[in-house]
């Protein structure tokens, strides 16, 4: 009877034992597999974020561009650079949306802390980038338009110098009062007369389209000069009807307008074009400021990616 309870505890002994075992393995094998699981998990995850970066990388070149004819927007061929940019940017911009969504998905799930920064930091360079593309089409519409007025006051103050000098003509050939001459003085002023015609409606249609420089002072010169040269028509009229006291009235009020013309003259600008660099610089200062901002935030959180990427953790 004793022999027959000891071997009944050595089976019990034996079943409870291989009962434990079994059970260990089972759990064993299924927190093995959870863990797999988990694992194929993190890695999707982090080949999510790599399509992010991907994405993300691929703005790379049409922002260095952007950043280009931000950083000197009226060095020669910029205006095409523009338009070859506006033409890539509702693209660039739909990329960084992608990128951003994908970003933001794996972001909450990464459990890897590096991981985790590195969606995060992938979100900031993106929202950079959109500011970037953002700020920089405000800038960019604001070289256009500055470099439209440029160019309407340089044609237009070439003008007024072409007058000038015709100007100068009439009055070198009135030094002789004959028919000839004087016919000759008036053809060459009302030449003066009609080119700086021209040249003022250049002025004022700058003004028109660039309202954020202030051109007035060349039109009041303008209009001055053009008032002092139908004072020497008139002289000259005076003089082919031989009547002397009218020629020296009109010559008198001609000298007088002249004189207020050249004190205006001093006043101006040596270029004209510096108005509106100057109008440039103050309207685009708030954009400026916003795209510098942006421009260090991607750059901060470029680093940081670049960094992870070389790690090895990838």
């Amino acid at each position: 009877e004793i022999a027959r309870r000891k071997a009944r505890r050595r089976l019990s002994k034996v079943l409870a034992i291989s009962v434990v075992v079994v059970v260990t393995i089972g759990l064993l094998v299924a927190g093995g597999g959870y863990l797999y699981h988990d694992f194929q998990n993190q890695q999707g995850h982090v080949a999510v974020l790599d399509e992010a970066l991907n994405l993300v990388r691929e703005t790379d070149e049409p922002l260095h561009q952007l950043n280009d004819v931000v950083s000197d927007p009226f060095k020669e061929g910029n205006a095409a650079a523009r338009a070859s940019i506006r033409e890539k940017a509702e693209a660039v911009d739909e990329q960084l949306q992608q990128a951003d969504k994908k970003a933001r998905e794996v972001s909450v799930d990464l459990k890897n802390q590096r991981d985790k920064e590195a969606a995060n930091q992938t979100v900031v360079t993106i929202s950079a980038r959109r500011a970037l593309l953002e700020q920089g089409q405000v800038l960019m519409d604001a070289a256009d338009a500055a470099e439209d007025a440029s160019k309407r006051v340089d044609d237009a103050w070439k003008l007024v110098m072409q007058g000038d000098e015709l100007a100068r003509q009439a009055a070198q050939l009135i030094t002789e009062t004959t028919a000839e001459n004087v016919e000759a003085s008036k053809d060459k002023t009302n030449e003066a007369l009609s080119t700086l015609d021209d040249a003022l409606a250049g002025f004022v249609d700058a003004q028109m389209t660039y309202d954020l420089a202030d051109f007035s002072p060349f039109i009041d010169y303008i209009q001055k000069r053009q008032e002092s040269l139908g004072y020497a028509i008139a002289s000259d009229d005076a003089l082919l009807a031989k009547n002397k006291e009218e020629a020296t009235a009109q010559n008198n009020a001609y000298n007088i307008a002249d004189a207020e013309a050249a004190t205006l003259a001093k006043a101006l600008p040596a270029d004209p074009s510096s108005l509106v660099d100057e109008a440039f610089e103050t309207a685009t200062a708030e954009a400026s400021k916003a795209y510098s901002t942006a421009r260090l935030q991607a750059g901060t959180a470029d680093a940081f990616i670049t960094d992870y990427l070389g790690t090895g953790s990838k």
